[in-house]
């Protein structure tokens, strides 16, 4: 990574975007998380608590892309509460 500024804001188009391909979208994931893109923030709290009827909005996989993204930064000391809100728990990692 190169951790250039320049390049967060493609990468969180990427994370946003529905119609990113669901390998591309996880590794743009990823990307923010090494980055530690705060510009993200909303989109992976999106991903992560996101819940249709009885269920989540997006698979495993991306939510769990997510919810590793989001721990990258340990400046967020809200981020567990989120976790546990979104239906994560330490077994799930």
């Amino acid at each position: 990574m190169s951790l250039r500024p320049e390049c967060i804001e493609k990468v969180v188009e990427l994370t946003q975007d529905e119609t990113t391909p669901g390998f591309t979208r996880i590794k743009a994931i990823e990307a923010v998380g090494r980055l530690r893109a705060s510009a993200a923030s909303a989109a992976l709290q999106h991903i992560l608590e996101a819940k249709q009827v009885w269920r989540w909005t997006y698979p495993t996989e991306l939510r769990i892309a997510a919810a590793q993204a989001f721990a990258e930064d340990r400046a967020k000391r809200w981020q567990w509460r989120r976790f546990r809100r979104a239906g994560w728990t330490g077994r799930n990692w």
